[in-house]
């Protein structure tokens, strides 16, 4: 939830009412996209309701951010895409949570160049000091690191070996660059 306080209009001196805004949108990362739609709905001088009702209404989808209810768990899918920035967000964000057992299930950040193997490996110790159920780790660059969480070379090796009904009431982060095509992992 998001508390605007919408500027005191210059013609008439009146302080408009704050606007509370719920949005979907999940993570403080997130924070910015909805201070950066109300301030373009500010300046092309839409009423404070239109913005309110727009963001509400906007649903996460296409691996990004989307929140998915899978029997007793939450998925955070936000497998379309991952560098290390967005990564220890989303890692952050999820240890922040109030939900007593979470997972991360990560994939390989791509197209990283010759620090790959660097950020790969802050990650990993980034997972090691949070309080999180499991990892599992998906593809070469983080198996490249023999990482002392669960590690799979591919999404179908993942799938093969991982049992969703082992979990219950649990919070799932599933992150990833788009070539690791993570979101496979839901599909039955």
């Amino acid at each position: 939830q998001v508390t605007w306080h919408p500027r005191k209009n210059r013609k008439t001196g009146i302080q408009p009412p704050s606007v509370d805004i719920n949005t979907k949108l999940i993570g403080k990362y997130n924070l910015d996209n909805v201070i950066a739609a109300v301030a373009i709905g500010n300046f092309l001088k839409m009423p404070a309701e239109a913005i309110k009702a727009g963001i509400e209404s906007y649903i996460p989808a296409n691996n990004r951010s989307q929140i998915i209810e899978k029997d007793t768990n939450t998925i955070i899918l936000d497998a379309y895409n991952a560098n290390p920035s967005s990564m220890k967000a989303a890692l952050e964000n999820l240890a922040a949570m109030t939900a007593s057992n979470k997972v991360a299930i990560l994939g390989d950040m791509l197209e990283l160049g010759e620090v790959s193997q660097t950020e790969h490996a802050e990650i990993v110790d980034l997972l090691q000091k949070l309080d999180l159920k499991k990892a599992y780790l998906v593809g070469p660059e983080f198996g490249q690191l023999k990482p002392p969480f669960a590690h799979y070379e591919n999404v179908a090796a993942l799938k093969a070996d991982f049992d969703w009904n082992q979990f219950q009431n649990t919070t799932f982060l599933i992150k990833g660059s788009r070539g690791i095509t993570l979101e496979k992992v839901l599909e039955d």
